[in-house]
């Protein structure tokens, strides 16, 4: 599986979003090991979904490293895909993180 560092015509992932879309990677990997393609749907969260519930849990994420990186993306993640997309929405752009353009 392959890292997304940019969306078509949107440029480059900001740099969590970047760190956050190599952890769904690795977290969908896991699954994949284990027999549960597909149960998880890492692959199918937006990075900036994921990182708005990782600062209303944290605040600020440089503290976090190794495990508890991962384990924050994994337990963010898991909110952003049990929460209403629009939900998902408000609480991403009461972060900051919008959708991003490059034109």
């Amino acid at each position: 599986m392959s890292v997304p560092t940019s969306r078509e015509g949107q440029g480059a992932l900001p740099m969590y979003q970047q760190m956050i879309a190599q952890t769904l990677v690795s977290l969908a990997e896991q699954e994949a090991r284990r027999g549960q393609v597909g149960r998880g749907g890492f692959l199918q969260v937006e990075p900036r979904h994921v990182e708005a519930w990782m600062r209303l849990e944290y605040g600020t994420l440089d503290h976090l490293g190794g495990d508890r990186w991962t384990r924050a993306v994994r337990e963010a993640a898991e909110d952003a895909m049990a929460a209403p997309a629009q939900m998902n929405e408000e609480l991403a752009r009461s972060e900051g993180l919008t959708r991003w353009r490059t034109r």
